[in-house]
């Protein structure tokens, strides 16, 4: 204890703007899930937009397909690639992160 003072003497600087488990702050960010993958073939007539959850599908002119949807579109995407024998090379899945979700809360419209 610095200065002898006790634990229940110190304060805060600042206000809380959320309160939850690191998990439950996370969920409450509005952060996608971003899929990003080079396909061993083309997939644009595969009808990704139309997997659970896709909020966008981007084909990137190096032939890199991102698809940002959520946690349920990851398996769906998966096996649609899987039943028309695609290689997903380079997959990468990304989620929100406590960064994100400290972004999420802290960020002021300027």
């Amino acid at each position: 204890m610095p200065g002898g003072r006790p634990a229940r003497d110190h304060r805060g600087i600042g206000k809380v703007v959320a309160l939850d488990t690191p998990a439950g702050l996370i969920r409450r960010t509005d952060g996608v899930t971003v899929i990003t993958f080079i396909p061993s073939r083309p997939v644009a007539d595969l009808g990704l937009a139309a997997l659970p959850a896709v909020v966008s599908v981007r084909h990137g002119e190096d032939g890199q397909v991102s698809v940002r949807g959520t946690d349920e579109t990851v398996g769906p995407l998966v096996a649609l690639l899987a039943r028309h024998q695609i290689t997903a090379h380079r997959l990468q899945v990304t989620t929100p992160t406590l960064d994100d979700a400290f972004l999420h809360f802290t960020e002021r419209e300027t």
